[in-house]
Order: structure tokens, then C-alpha cells, then sequence
């Protein structure tokens, strides 16, 4: 019996978020900024996008910097696209243009 290829999940998946969250330790609200941002979503577009204020999503993306021991949105994006090649997921290019991850 043959086994099909299945298509990759893509980065906004819940399964994405749940493996960004345990491998950097995150809890399931920050592992959702993180993936959102590293998708190419700004602070703006994902305080929209969930509900939250600016302020809300830095204060989160603060707790992130301070357990990774890192300082700037750009780490953190290189940090979660590093684990892509671990997870096998890709990256939806349209996730970046007005499509909610959830």
C-alpha cells in the first residue's frame, strides 16, 4: 500500500504554532505573534488580527525577547523561519495579505 504526500502544513496552522511553542518555550499566545510576525505581519496588522492592542502585542513580544534572550523582531523572525526546516512546513505568502491566521 503506497503513502501519499501530504502538502505541507502551512505557518499560520495551529500545528505550526504548537511546534514554534515548544521548541523556543513559548506559551500558545506568544508562539501565535511570533508566527504571525515571522509570516511578515506588523504589530498593527496582528494586534488586528487577534484582537489585541499595540501595546498588548509589544508587551508579549517583549516576554518572547526576554525568554530567548534576544532584542529585536528581526531575531525572532530569523528564530521561528529557522525552524522551518525542522517542522517541514511552508510559509503562505498569502497569509501576509489580509488573510487571518485562524
Amino acid at each position: 500500500m503506497g503513502h501519499r504526500l501530504r502538502e505541507r502544513p502551512k505557518v499560520g496552522s495551529g500545528l505550526i504554532r504548537i511546534f514554534v511553542a515548544s521548541a523556543l518555550g513559548l506559551t500558545p499566545t506568544e508562539s501565535r505573534l511570533a508566527v504571525m510576525l515571522a509570516a511578515g505581519h506588523t504589530v498593527r496588522e496582528i494586534a488586528a488580527a487577534t484582537g489585541r492592542k499595540d501595546r498588548s502585542v509589544h508587551w508579549h513580544l517583549q516576554q518572547i525577547f526576554r525568554k530567548q534572550g534576544i532584542g529585536r523582531q528581526a531575531d525572532l523572525v530569523r528564530r521561528v523561519l529557522s525552524l522551518q526546516s525542522l517542522s517541514g512546513a511552508t510559509f503562505d505568502p498569502e497569509s501576509r495579505h489580509g488573510k487571518k491566521d485562524d
